[in-house]
């Protein structure tokens, strides 16, 4: 069917010719006919007697149930009655009244489409300049850009600075899975003491460039600062960090003396090697068995090269390795019985959960983990 034919299809019929026309291409539906149920004034007055009919009936029937004996408390408890009743029936007509408004303004606004005084027209493609402004004027349209929390007495002028109890407990440390010293290290590279900072990040994280750069970064979920503009930048401010005082890091660096005997590492991904650089802290001789010829796991051998460099992940490597960490790559790692043997006294186990999962999809699927293996690998 050709376009034309489309249109023809579904254009209206000649007896519609004068409605109007959606944008698909369909006539409008007749609009509503607006309800014209009122009370007229007689109904009004005729049930406004019913109901004081009701009250004095109800209220002589209370009177007599309790036994009340006295003529002022009688008239009191018959005028609470009355009051009472008076307002519930009041309440009531005003709700019918603004549901009567409403059916009206609704049916008024069907009444103008229908005499087409809202633009309608036939579907005949997209309009682009349309579409343009729409999206250029969504930017600043306050229903589409709203505050993440609205919170108007705080937010910051041009000579306010931000209230101390805002980050009195930092919220960024609640959203790090290791809890990072966070305010710590951020107020250390503000102040240029790029070193005094790193210190502060390896003493919890020893892969500042790998977290630095592919961090999920939660840490900047939780911050204050997103009640204002936008969070600062922790994991940035990371990186920085790393960059700047590396070098001055690996030479002050020195293997703490082995006096807890031997430890082995199954996996040389970040977990193994986080694992590794404690347990070495800690007073162990670590060995780290990786069966691939690389260390870095699936950070380097899944996650694409552009997001993440190979000198990136080779600095927190040697930084592990210059903490007296030492490497068997290229093979399987021995069994607990063959470790043992050998005197490693503790084993972790940090092979990563490699088991794939299935999806029932017919066809010639690929596992994600496999393709982009092979693309980082091979492509």
């Amino acid at each position: 069917m050709t376009a034309t034919q489309r249109e023809e299809t579904i254009s209206p019929a000649p007896a519609d010719q004068d409605r109007p026309v959606h944008l698909i291409g369909l006539p409008a539906p007749l609009p509503p006919r607006p309800s014209t149920r009122r009370l007229s004034f007689a109904s009004k007055i005729i049930l406004e007697k019913v109901l004081l009919g009701i009250t004095i009936f109800g209220a002589s029937h209370l009177i007599e149930y309790l036994g009340v004996k006295s003529l002022a408390f009688a008239c009191l408890l018959e005028l609470g009655v009355m009051i009472a009743i008076s307002v519930i029936f009041g309440i009531a007509l005003l709700a019918y009244i603004a549901n009567f408004r409403r059916i009206s303004l609704l049916s008024r606004s069907a009444i103008e489409i229908s005499q087409g005084e809202c633009e309608f027209k036939a579907f005949d493609g997209v309009d682009y300049k349309a579409v343009a402004k729409l999206s250029e004027e969504a930017v600043t349209n306050k229903y589409h850009v709203k505050p993440v929390k609205e919170a108007p007495e705080r937010t910051m002028g041009k000579d306010k600075v931000l209230p101390l109890t805002d980050c009195f407990k930092a919220p960024c440390k609640s959203g790090c899975p290791f809890g990072q010293d966070i305010p710590e290290y951020v107020e250390l590279c503000g102040k240029g003491l790029f070193l005094e900072a790193i210190k502060v990040i390896t003493d919890k994280n020893p892969l500042p460039f790998i977290t630095g750069t592919i961090c999920a970064h939660h840490c900047m979920d939780k911050c204050m600062r997103n009640h204002y503009e936008s969070p600062v930048d922790v994991r940035g401010t990371k990186l920085v960090a790393a960059e700047a005082a590396y070098d001055e890091l690996m030479a002050l660096t020195e293997p703490v003396e082995p006096t807890n005997g031997k430890l082995a590492v199954i996996g040389g991904g970040p977990a193994g090697l986080a694992a590794a650089y404690f347990a070495a802290k800690a007073g162990y001789a670590v060995t780290v068995f990786e069966k691939r010829e690389t260390l870095g796991g699936i950070v380097r051998n899944v996650i694409p090269a552009f997001r993440i460099s190979e000198e990136a992940i080779n600095k927190d490597v040697e930084f592990i390795k210059k903490n007296g960490v030492e490497f068997v790559m290229g093979k399987e790692a021995p069994d607990a019985a063959a470790l043992k043997a050998d005197g490693f006294d503790k084993i972790i186990l940090a092979c990563g959960a490699e088991k794939k999962g299935v999806l029932a999809i017919e066809g010639n699927v690929i596992n994600v983990i496999d393709f982009l293996y092979a693309f980082r690998n091979d492509g």
